[in-house]
C-alpha cells in the first residue's frame, strides 16, 4: 500500500492531533504511512470498512474473488473498532476518539467529525440517529449523531464487565456484559435496561428479532420482547471471538472461520471450517458478513474473504493485504527493513519520503521481532537467526538459518558478526562469513532477564531492556564475550554513539561517558513527561518516543552531554516501537499503525565542522564544559 501527505490532509491532521513545537519546524512532519493491523471489518451491501491501523480503507465486493480498495481516510490514531450504517462509517480508536465518516462516495470517504471520549473503545454501532460506544473500562456512551459534523455525548450507562460489546437497533441497545442486557435508548441521556438474560460473555449480532451471541459457545436468543430475551438455540461445541450473520449464516471469528446454518434458530448447525494459519492463535478477531461470504480481520494479514454459498464447503477466495504490526526497523540506502512479527520481513521504498511503497513481504514462518542490515545481508531474529538476500529489495530471498537458534529479540551486525539478544540467555555471536551456514562462534549466559534490546560499538555490546540493567560486554574476543560493567536502570531505549551511551530510565533521558565501556560516567540526564519507549540518536541529535497511545517524540540537543536541552516536540500517534535513521530523515514507527517520517533536526555546530555525528575528531563544542572537549 501507498501513503502520500498531501498539504490539505496534513494541515487537517496538525490541526487535529495539535503539534506543538519548542523549536521552529523541531521536528518537521513529512509523511505517515499509517496502514497496520486490522482488528475489525464491517460490511453493507458490497462494500467493507475495515481497520487498517489508522487508516479506514474502503473495499468493494462486488466481486468477492477479487477485492478492490477504493478509498482510504487516514485517522490519527490506530482504528479498534467500526460499524456501519447507511452512508456512515463509525470508527473508534485506542485513543479515545470517536470517528463519524462519510462514506456515500466510497471512493473518497471524508470525516465529518469526531469527539474525544474516556476510557479504552472496545466496540461501536449505531443506527439511525445514536451511536453506542462500549468501552474497555466501566461505561457505554450514548451518542447522538444527528449532526454528524458535531457528534454529541448525551448519556451514559455503567458497564460490569471490562470488555462490552454493543449492538444498536432501533431505539434498543443489546450489550454483552456479564450477560445479554437490553436497554431502552428512547430517552438517550436515562438508559433504562429492560431485560437481562446471564451470565456469559462474547460479542453479538442482532438481526430480525434474535441475537447471535458468539463465546466459549455459541447463543441465539429471541429478543422480540425487550423485557424477556429468551435463548432459544445454541451449539455448546462452536464458540468464537466475534459473529456476523447474513441471511440463513452466521460467520464465527475463532483461529480461523466457522459457518453455522441458522436457518432453523432452534437447531442451528455447524456446516464448515476454515483453518488459520497456525500459529496465529485468536489472530481472526472482527468479522462481517456479505451475501454467502464471511468477513474476517486478521490482525496480521488484513481482511481474508470466506466464500461460504456452499456452506459445506467454504474456502478462502480473496485477501484484502495490511501491513500487520511492527515491532522493529533498520534503515538502509533507500530502503526501510520492519520485523513485522507474524507477517515476518516487511521491505518498504523510502527513496521519496513523501511516498512509501511496500515492495516486499516475506514470510519467515514465525514471529519476526527484529531485523538488521548490513550490505546486501538481513538477518531477521524471533524466528531462528534467518540470513535473507536483500540485493534486490524487492524480492528478498532466504540464503540460510540456524536452527537452534529461535527467540532472539534484538540484534546488530558488525563486521561480518551477529550479535543477537536473547530475552531468557543473554548474548549469543553469529559468525555469517558463509551466509548459508551461520554459525555461533560465542555466548555469554546472563540468565533470564528479558533482554530485549542490543547496541554495538568499538568492540563492546550494551545489553538491555530488561530487569537486570544494562550489562556491558567486552566482545573484543568475539568468541569470549566477558562483561565488564553493569547499569542499573528499569527503562526502555539505548542508543549509542561511539564515546556516549543513551539511557531511556522511564522519565528521564540519561547520558553516560563510555570511552572506557567498563567504567561508564554519567555526564548528564534530560527529564521527561512520560515514559521512554525509544531513544534514538542521530549525530548529536536525540530522538525520545514516550507514552504510549498518546505519543510524545521529544527531540533533544545533547552537543553538551552535561547539560542536553529540548529542541522541539511533536505530540504523535500510537505505541512507538523502533528508530530508523537516513542523512536526512528520521522513520519512526508505530506498533499498530506504520511509520512516520520526520525531516531530522539540525543539531549543534561544532567547532571543526563534526556534525554528522563522527565525535572522533572532535576538537571542541559549543559548550563551556571543557572536560567534554575530545577524546
Amino acid at each position: 500500500m501507498k501513503s502520500t501527505i498531501v498539504a490539505p490532509l496534513l494541515l487537517a491532521l496538525l490541526a487535529l492531533i495539535s503539534i506543538i513545537a519548542e523549536g521552529e519546524n523541531c521536528p518537521e512532519l513529512v509523511a505517515r504511512s499509517p496502514e497496520g493491523m486490522t482488528q475489525d471489518v464491517a460490511a453493507a451491501g458490497s462494500f467493507a470498512y475495515m481497520g487498517n491501523g489508522a487508516a479506514m480503507t474502503v473495499v468493494d465486493l462486488s466481486n468477492p474473488a477479487a477485492p478492490e480498495v477504493v478509498g482510504n481516510l487516514d485517522l490519527p490514531y490506530a482504528i479498534k473498532a467500526v460499524a456501519v450504517d447507511d452512508d456512515r462509517v463509525y470508527a473508534v480508536t485506542y485513543a479515545g476518539l470517536l470517528h463519524v465518516i462519510d462514506v456515500s462516495t466510497p471512493s473518497a470517504p471524508v470525516e465529518f467529525g469526531s469527539l474525544a471520549l474516556f476510557g479504552g473503545m472496545h466496540s461501536v454501532d449505531g443506527d439511525g440517529d445514536l451511536v453506542c460506544v462500549g468501552t474497555s473500562g466501566s461505561e457505554i456512551y450514548v451518542i447522538d449523531v444527528s449532526d454528524p459534523s458535531e457528534p454529541t455525548l448525551v448519556g451514559t450507562r455503567t458497564t460490569v464487565g471490562y470488555y462490552v460489546d454493543v449492538k444498536v437497533v432501533g431505539q434498543y441497545a443489546y450489550l454483552i456484559d456479564g450477560g445479554l442486557y437490553i436497554v431502552d435508548l428512547s430517552n438517550p441521556a436515562n438508559p433504562v435496561d429492560l431485560g437481562f438474560l446471564g451470565s456469559f460473555g462474547g460479542n453479538l449480532d442482532v438481526v430480525d428479532g434474535l441475537a447471535y451471541v458468539a463465546s466459549s459457545d455459541f447463543r441465539i436468543i429471541d429478543v422480540t420482547d425487550p423485557m424477556s430475551p429468551t435463548q432459544i438455540g445454541g451449539l455448546g461445541s462452536v464458540g468464537g471471538i466475534d459473529v456476523a450473520v447474513h441471511g440463513n449464516l452466521a460467520f464465527l471469528s475463532t483461529d480461523g472461520l466457522q459457518v453455522v446454518d441458522v436457518s432453523d434458530p432452534v437447531a442451528p448447525k455447524l456446516t464448515g471450517t476454515v483453518a488459520g494459519t497456525p500459529p496465529y492463535y485468536e489472530s481472526w478477531l472482527g468479522v462481517a458478513a456479505i451475501a454467502g461470504h464471511g468477513l474476517a480481520a486478521d490482525r496480521f494479514h488484513g481482511i481474508r474473504v470466506i466464500d461460504a454459498t456452499d456452506p459445506s464447503t467454504p474456502a478462502e477466495v480473496a485477501a484484502i493485504d495490511s501491513p500487520g504490526l511492527n515491532f522493529n526497523a533498520v534503515y538502509s540506502d533507500g530502503v526501510l527493513y520492519i520485523a513485522a512479527g507474524r507477517r515476518g520481513l516487511r521491505v518498504v521504498d523510502v527513496s521519496d519520503p513523501e511516498t512509501s511503497v511496500d515492495l516486499a513481504f516475506l514470510d519467515l514462518g514465525g514471529t519476526v521481532w527484529d531485523v538488521a542490515v548490513a550490505g546486501d545481508l538481513a538477518v531477521a531474529v524471533g524466528v531462528p537467526v534467518t540470513v535473507i538476500d536483500v540485493s534486490d529489495p524487492s524480492s528478498p530471498t532466504i540464503i540460510g538459518s540456524d536452527p537452534t537458534a529461535f527467540f532472539g529479540e534484538a540484534i546488530e551486525l558488525v563486521d561480518g558478526l551477529a550479535y543477537v539478544a536473547f530475552p531468557s540467555f543473554g548474548l549469543r555471536v553469529f559468525d555469517l562469513s558463509a551466509p548459508a551456514s551461520p554459525v555461533e562462534i560465542g555466548e555469554l549466559d546472563l540468565g533470564s532477564h528479558m533482554w530485549r534490546e542490543i547496541v554495538v560499538a568499538e568492540g563492546y555490546v550494551y545489553l538491555g531492556g530488561g530487569t537486570s540493567g544494562v550489562e556491558v560486554i567486552d566482545v573484543r574476543n568475539p568468541a569470549n564475550p566477558v562483561s565488564v560493567a553493569n547499569i542499573p536502570t528499569m527503562g526502555k531505549g539505548m542508543a549509542v554513539n561511539r564515546s556516549l551511551l543513551l539511557l531511556g530510565d522511564r522519565l528521564d533521558l540519561r547520558i553516560f561517558d563510555v570511552r572506557n565501556p567498563s567504567v561508564p560516567v554519567e555526564l548528564g540526564s534530560y527529564p521527561t513527561t512520560n515514559l521512554i519507549q525509544v531513544v534514538g540518536l542521530s549525530g548529536s541529535v536525540a530522538y525520545l518516543s514516550e507514552g504510549s497511545v498518546f505519543t510524545r517524540v521529544g527531540v533533544v540537543d545533547i552537543g553538551n552531554p552535561h547539560e542536553p536541552t529540548a529542541m522541539g516536540h511533536y505530540l504523535g500517534i500510537g505505541y512507538p516501537t523502533a528508530s530508523a535513521f537516513s542523512t536526512e530523515m528520521a522513520f519512526l514507527s508505530r506498533y499498530q499503525s506504520g511509520f512516520d517520517t520526520f525531516a531530522l533536526c539540525q543539531g549543534p555546530i561544532f567547532a571543526d565542522g563534526f556534525e554528522t555525528g563522527d565525535t572522533t575528531a572532535w576538537s571542541t563544542v559549543n559548550t563551556t564544559n571543557s572536560d567534554w572537549g575530545g577524546r
